[in-house]
């Protein structure tokens, strides 16, 4: 018996011989198959089957050449699953068709006859790689829930104490302004009071103070009577009303003018408000967390801020970091990006070369988590490869990055990250090599496309033990 666990295995060959062969063993050794003869159904078939590893012919119908080939199989099962380890078998081999079914990503070549030793063998090392392909998918998501708090990404000092702050405040019912430039997260922060306030299962209400003209924000905020000005043709109830017992977000309330200000400030202490032309009193429960990029403390010196609408508003702040001041949360944002976009996408993105993520790490990020977002999903969408490459990112970033290098921005710290990313994909990607390959330098080396010597000095690096990788 194999030492994988029993798992759905995929054949695909136009040989009887063949299928009922692999059928067999693989039944015996505890495995679901699933049999065809005929490549044209392979998308179809690995939606119905979600097989767990794909066995290929090369070339099938030699009379039919229209039928699809292997190397084409293995494109549409790295389209369609990419994550699915696929081995092409073959009783034609020659050197051109191995390099170019490893090239379009198959796992492994074997040629007819094969043993039924071998079969098991390479069976058992790509159903590995796959279970732990599942398993660290499992536990990058796992890992990024533990990381942040709500949609909030983070485990750098300043956000470690952004999400202390949430945690304490949330339970209260204390207004909170939260500060910080565009594109840091404010809204999100704002969310992530809401839902561990005892207001949860009430409306999160946001507006932004910024996109509305003075009447219509106004009339958004409070409501109107029907004939209250013109355009109000029937009667509207505002998001004051919407928001009770919830939580009211103003978003750059810096912006607001000074007569919705006075307006506001009556509701914060008196509970109550009026809609525009009316005369009715509405009672309204609200919590009320506003956000600004701007210095509401200069606006008040500036009389363009009511100086007590900012202090009953100010009475708890929270300053949200720019992504330059944390940039060893840039991996795990990136990460998340990739994932969310990906799928969004439907694209096969895996991850990101650390030469990529490094050049991430080292720019000035003026638009924060925001501009990341961005770039990280214009790069998903337009990327070629299995993994975001520098020249995926727009050359805005790259220059920028270029320019922060040679402008002495990059701290030790920062440093000292980029040498252990690199050393740890490095370490990792010859662990998986010599794995992949049952522990042989040479087939390992031939697969990632490298001298044989550079390997062993690789391994020699790293500490690496042939016996511990077999």
């Amino acid at each position: 018996m194999p030492e994988a666990e029993p798992a759905c295995i995929l054949v695909l060959d136009d040989e009887p011989d063949t299928l009922e062969n692999c059928q067999r063993m693989f039944a015996l050794w505890g495995h679901t198959v699933y049999t065809s003869k005929d490549s044209t159904t392979v998308v179809d078939l690995l939606r119905r089957c979600q097989p767990d590893l794909v066995f290929t012919d090369l070339i099938f119908n030699k009379v039919d050449r229209t039928c699809p080939d292997g190397i084409t199989v293995v494109e549409q099962v790295r389209r369609v699953a990419p994550d699915v380890p696929v081995i092409v078998i073959t009783g034609y081999p020659t050197v051109e068709s191995a390099v170019e079914a490893v090239k379009k990503g198959a796992f492994d070549y074997i040629t007819k006859p094969f043993t039924l030793d071998l079969l098991q063998v390479v069976t058992n090392r790509a159903l590995e790689k796959r279970r732990l392909t599942k398993e660290n998918a499992a536990l990058r998501v796992e890992a990024t829930r533990g990381m942040g708090l709500g949609r909030l990404i983070g485990v750098s000092k300043p956000m470690r104490e952004v999400f202390d702050l949430i945690r304490k405040v949330a339970p209260l019912d204390a207004n909170v302004v939260i500060s910080g430039e565009s594109g840091t997260g404010k809204e999100l922060a704002a969310r992530a009071i809401h839902h561990q306030s005892r207001r949860a299962n009430k409306h999160f209400v946001p507006i932004d103070c910024a996109a509305l003209p003075e009447t219509l924000l106004e009339s958004e905020l409070f409501g109107h009577q029907k004939g209250a000005f013109t355009g109000a043709v029937i009667e509207k109830a505002g998001l004051l009303e919407f928001a009770n017992e919830g939580t009211l977000f103003l978003d750059e309330i810096g912006e607001l003018t000074l007569a919705i200000q006075s307006k506001l400030l009556r509701v914060l202490q008196e509970r109550v408000f009026r809609h525009i032309g009316g005369h009715e009193m509405i009672e309204t429960d609200i919590r009320l967390i506003a956000a600004t990029n701007a210095d509401l403390a200069k606006k008040v010196e500036t009389k363009e801020f009511r100086e007590d609408l900012y202090y009953r508003l100010n009475v708890i702040n929270i300053v949200l970091p720019p992504l330059r001041n944390r940039r060893e949360d840039i991996p795990l944002l990136v990460h998340h990006f990739i994932q969310q976009f990906g799928a969004t996408h439907i694209l096969p993105i895996q991850g990101i070369v650390p030469g990529a993520m490094l050049m991430l790490q080292t720019y000035h990020w003026p638009g924060n988590v925001r501009e990341l977002q961005n770039a990280i999903e214009r790069a998903v969408a337009l990327a070629e490869g299995e993994y975001l490459d520098v020249g995926d990112f727009p050359e805005a970033i790259t220059q920028g990055a270029a320019a922060s290098t040679d402008e002495g921005e990059i701290s030790a710290d920062l440093l000292s990250i980029r040498k252990r990313i690199v050393r740890d994909f490095e370490r990792d990607y010859v662990v998986r090599l010599l794995k992949e390959n049952a522990g042989n330098v040479s087939a390992a080396a031939r697969q990632g496309g490298i001298h044989r010597r550079t390997l062993y000095r690789l391994m020699q690096r790293y500490g690496i033990d042939i016996e511990s990788v077999r």
